[in-house]
């Protein structure tokens, strides 16, 4: 999956969230229209000060419905395409990260805010989030989110296999990179992620279950005080 690059913006999502332009953002998505695409905000960034509002604006409208507290997402959101700043906002702090994209019709992409805000290492990433379903697979990738480790490898298994017995689905993922999808057997699954080279589990998502024809991304998130843990969601919902 490709990255697609950091961008500055001031945009709030559509508010009628759906292909209409100066509407009210009411927080649904009903779709969008040909000039339209869809994105979302993971927000990654666990020493944003309690209380403010985290928000990021595309086209200078806001993109989420909501106020998102860390390893929270807004949800798939309808907007317009085309070439503009990618800002995010928090509360009175103003803008804390801000990068130009060019975002394409008809796609979906995910915005991740990660690093950390007491060093002001804060920054937007896009990820393309169009890989096509597979009927009788279910496909998984991993993001990594978390600026305090460094290489990773990704183990996607059963839930009971010994990690001493199989080799990475992924080697050496880098901090801000992604893997690409995995197909697997739709059914209970794991997800582990070491530090590079080793079988030293940092990051372990316990049994998941996998549904056929689904697409997910495991985010790798932590530090700053805030314990590794994974996130998974669900890609084009």
């Amino acid at each position: 999956m490709r990255l697609v690059g950091f961008v500055a913006v001031l945009g709030v999502v559509a508010a009628s969230l759906f292909g209409c332009r100066g509407a009210i953002d009411n927080g649904t998505d009903d779709g969008g229209g040909p000039a339209n695409m869809r994105m979302r905000l993971v927000q990654l960034v666990p020493d944003f000060p309690a209380g403010p509002i985290t928000q990021l604006y595309w086209k200078a409208r806001p993109v989420s419905p909501r106020r998102l507290e860390y390893r929270e997402d807004s949800g798939y959101q309808s907007v317009v395409s085309g070439t503009s700043d990618l800002i995010l906002a928090v509360g009175d702090l103003g803008q804390v990260a801000t990068k130009r994209e060019f975002l394409y019709t008809d796609r979906e992409y995910t915005i991740v805010a990660s690093g950390f805000y007491g060093n002001g290492s804060v920054n937007l990433l896009a990820l393309e989030d169009n890989d096509l379903p597979i009927s009788d697979k279910v496909k998984v990738r991993a993001f990594h989110g978390t600026p305090v480790v460094g290489g990773v490898d990704v183990y996607i298994t059963g839930p009971n296999v010994d990690l001493a017995d199989v080799e990475p689905n992924q080697r050496s993922l880098n901090y801000l990179e992604a893997s690409p999808y995995f197909a697997i057997e739709p059914g209970a699954y794991r997800i582990r992620i070491t530090a590079a080279g080793t079988k030293d589990v940092a990051i372990d998502s316990g049994s998941l279950n996998g549904r056929a024809n689904s697409i997910v991304t495991v985010f790798a998130t932590g530090g700053g005080g805030e314990p590794l843990r994974g996130l998974v969601l669900t890609d084009r919902r």
